[in-house]
């Protein structure tokens, strides 16, 4: 079953759940499923990728779909395990490779959030564009509550 299919009925929808339009997924899926499929290749590897048990996630669309629902909606996984019927560990390790697999296939085209960024000069190489004033807003010497 494809929790997202029911989308495709409505373009608003699908746009306003996942954050990008049906044809635009659809010209997506193909490269990402390309992309997906690259991660197995390595030297010395014995049997083809597709080989071994099957995939709890089958296709690049329902890859691409989980993906992008994790990224627009960042629910728990607790959640995501509802939506997708697999165990929240498990929806944890897809996110965990399926991220950079959507990362590299966008490119630059489309940038994915940041979760963390620890330094103002991260922050600057991720939003080159902010050139404006930036304000510490930390405090980390004063004693704000009694104990």
């Amino acid at each position: 079953m494809r929790p997202y299919a029911r989308l495709f009925k409505e373009e608003r929808t699908f746009q306003a759940v996942l954050g990008i339009s049906p044809d635009h997924f659809r010209k997506l899926s193909g490269e990402f499923e390309e992309r997906f499929l690259r991660t197995f290749e390595r030297p010395g590897r014995k049997r083809a990728p597709g080989a071994g048990r099957r995939s709890e996630i089958p296709d690049g669309e329902d890859k691409l779909a989980f993906i992008l629902f994790y990224i627009r909606v960042y629910p728990t996984f607790e959640l995501m395990s509802v939506f997708w019927g697999l165990n929240r560990s498990e929806c944890y390790r897809w996110v965990r490779r399926l991220l950079p697999v959507l990362a590299e296939t966008l490119g630059h085209r489309l940038p994915l959030p940041q979760r963390k960024i620890h330094s103002i000069e991260e922050f600057r190489a991720a939003f080159p564009q902010a050139s404006g004033a930036l304000v510490e807003v930390t405090d980390y010497g004063k004693k704000t509550h009694d104990c």
